[in-house]
């Protein structure tokens, strides 16, 4: 949240130091959210805290978020939905983790909360991006006064447990009343329009698959995984694609026009299998199984039969991937802040920012030029070469920026007071959102 907060601090430097203030007492937490829900729900004041938390989202969405808007210009607008959508998380993680404390043996609704957050999280993102991409009141884009989202398409990547129609699972059901399991795929389905929605589940039959060590909640492993069970619409696919020699196919799941048999066996409710963060083979039925029909859950499964785990990229992969060397000495002490650096510079070269040019020196990771371009105001036609210096513990501490390219406002090669910059270290924060 803190560092969402950076450009609020641009333009609202009063009310990015209130939102910090009003947050200050999650400071005294460790980042444990099991260790915060255990000390804070049975807490002396905690029965605050929701309400503390829900009142700064309305003030935010009903008494700023209009005025931040006009004030922005339209590349920054994202940034102000990012402010909404944290501090909309941090809403619903206090709610869910209270939850998760609270809530007795055999309840669903800690999982439903958290499912209801990445519906609501859906819905906003839909009407919000006709909001800040709306040119004005006579854009073809409002109506009424009212920005028209229907055809803003939002895709969703998670895993086939939310994805899929939990009404179509035992442990679903039919609507929202009751003490069941309910996810994202029911309840968006629930909302949009016949078509407007589309969900494409994955499975496979065995091979391996990378998931949490046990007892771990930041090391991975990769581990083998069992061959579907008896039963199972895992074992289905995979006499399938033996039948076809195939090694993976796409199965449409609309019943119009399809094979009455094949309809009949793939609405039947047979075990399904879901693996998350966690796999866990000793208790793999128990685990990740359920019993779970597949038309009705998806529109369409993609099959692959064996399939290989995702593993972490290592820090000399990113770099090379990355085209660019880095220094032995830093890789030695800060590897966290050469792969933080070599991640920003890929994405930096799949989504290049207009009018910004970046590259780090050949040898050094940590000195990064760019060059700023403009096309109309004061400035238009000129070219300004600059520098962010990155300190070696970066990303724990700010860059220091300066200008190599005279333009009337900043000294060259004089350090430059912006709020991302070693100027404001009481500023900066790095965590990535």
């Amino acid at each position: 949240i803190y560092r969402s907060l950076k450009v609020l601090a641009e333009v609202d430097f009063a009310l990015c130091q209130e939102l910090k203030a009003r947050l200050s007492f999650f400071n005294g937490h460790s980042e444990d959210e099991h260790e915060y829900a255990k000390k804070t729900v049975r807490g002396i004041g905690s029965e605050n805290i929701p309400e503390i938390l829900q009142g700064i989202l309305s003030e935010f969405q009903w008494k700023h978020f209009d005025r931040l808007k006009a004030k922005l210009p339209k590349e920054k607008l994202l940034d102000i939905l990012n402010i909404e959508q944290n501090i909309e998380v941090l809403v619903n993680a206090e709610e869910y983790f209270r939850k998760m404390v609270l809530e007795p043996a055999g309840s669903n609704v800690s999982w439903n909360t958290r499912d209801q957050h990445m519906a609501l999280t859906v819905s906003r993102i839909r009407e919000r991006l006709g909001l800040v991409t709306a040119k004005g009141d006579d854009d073809e884009s409002i109506k009424d006064g009212t920005a028209v989202t229907t055809q803003t398409k939002v895709l969703v990547w998670a895993h086939n447990s939310h994805i899929g129609n939990s009404a179509a699972t035992a442990r679903g059901g039919s609507d929202f009343t009751r003490n069941e399991n309910w996810n994202l795929g029911q309840m968006v389905r629930s909302v949009c329009e016949e078509g407007r929605c589309f969900a494409l589940g994955f499975s496979t039959y065995d091979g391996t698959v990378t998931a949490l060590a046990d007892g771990s909640k930041e090391n991975t492993k990769t581990y083998n995984l069992r061959p579907g069970l008896e039963g199972s619409s895992e074992l289905l696919c995979h006499r399938a694609c033996e039948a076809l020699k195939s090694k993976a196919f796409i199965l449409p799941l609309a019943t119009e026009g399809m094979n009455a048999q094949l309809c009949e066996a793939l609405s039947a409710r047979n075990l399904h299998r879901y693996v998350g963060i966690h796999y866990r083979p000793d208790t793999e039925m128990r685990s990740h199984y359920n019993e779970a029909s597949l038309v009705g859950q998806y529109d369409a499964l993609v099959f692959v039969d064996r399939t290989s785990a995702l593993r972490i990229l290592k820090p000399e992969e990113l770099q090379n991937a990355a085209g660019l060397q880095s220094p032995k000495q830093a890789s030695a002490s800060n590897k966290y802040g050469v792969r933080r650096l070599m991640q920003e510079y890929i994405r930096l070269r799949k989504h290049p920012i207009s009018h910004i040019r970046v590259a780090a020196e050949d040898k050094n990771l940590y000195r990064c030029h760019f060059l700023l371009t403009f096309d109309s105001g004061q400035y238009a036609g000129g070219e300004y070469h600059g520098l962010l210096d990155l300190p070696k513990d970066y990303p724990m501490a700010p860059p220091r920026l300066s200008f190599f390219t005279p333009s009337g406002r900043f000294e060259i090669n004089e350090r430059v007071c912006v709020s991302f910059s070693d100027y404001h270290p009481e500023l900066w924060n790095p965590v990535r959102f």
